[in-house]
């Protein structure tokens, strides 16, 4: 079957030529866009699954927490002040550490929010910002739950 192209040889094959890499190229660039987003989808899925990981645990610390609180409280309001001032002192520090971990657990669950349906380059930005608060909130607890376990310790 002839072309309907009209014109010297080189020019056909030129024009041919140059749909068959324009066609080639268009191809590549979506192959490359495609990838590129499914990687940032993935990405971002991690990022997701990550965070709520972080907060499980952070969750179960925070069980050991409260339970360790209340214990500590308890001791507490049973030292003497004047022959343990320093103790009591440092038994009230430990609570107030508690106490803050434990609130900012719960803030930052009432303020969490999935970032479905926002672009894909603002979802990473929260979700990488609030691994960092929770990761930061789980190390607190796990300080806190320290401290009080050293205070029982010294304490037996």
């Amino acid at each position: 079957m002839q072309s309907a192209f009209v014109g010297p040889p080189a020019l056909r094959y030129f024009c041919q030529k140059f749909n068959i890499m324009r066609v080639h190229h268009l191809f590549l660039g979506i192959l490359i866009f495609s990838m590129a987003a499914c990687s940032n989808n993935q990405h971002i899925q991690q990022l997701q699954e990550q965070t709520e990981a972080v907060h499980d645990e952070a969750m179960k610390d925070l069980a050991t927490l409260n339970r360790l609180s209340r214990s500590l409280k308890k001791a507490y309001a049973e030292l003497d002040s004047v022959s343990n001032e320093t103790l009591k002192a440092q038994m009230g520090k430990a609570v107030e550490q508690m106490d803050k971990a434990e609130s900012e657990m719960m803030e930052w669950m009432a303020q969490y929010r999935s970032p479905e349906g926002k672009p894909a380059s603002e979802a990473k930005v929260y979700l990488e910002n609030e691994l960092s608060k929770i990761s930061k909130n789980r190390d607190d607890i796990r300080n806190a739950i320290q401290a009080a376990q050293a205070l029982q310790n010294s304490g037996k």
